[in-house]
């Protein structure tokens, strides 16, 4: 029994450290364990939006996502 829990705890560990590990990032993006779940868009406000830890890169502040995925400053955006 105390060998499982051993293997238990290492597994745990292990898939803390793998989830924990920086990711790399596109440019103007940072990875957040618990980033936000509504996202920016240019040209599209967020609306009614009900916040959730989401694990990933995320625009850092002051960013929105283009039509691309990427995160470009909202004076960039292409109307």
């Amino acid at each position: 029994m105390a060998r499982v829990a051993v293997v238990l705890l290492i597994l745990a560990v292990a898939c803390i450290c793998i989830s924990h590990v920086n990711a790399s990032c596109p440019p103007n993006q940072k990875y957040d364990s618990c980033g936000p779940s509504c996202v920016g868009h240019c040209g599209k406000p967020i609306n009614n939006c009900i916040q959730k830890c989401v694990a990933g890169c995320h625009c850092v502040e002051g960013y929105v996502k283009n039509a691309q995925g990427h995160c470009v400053l909202p004076k960039d955006c292409k109307h």
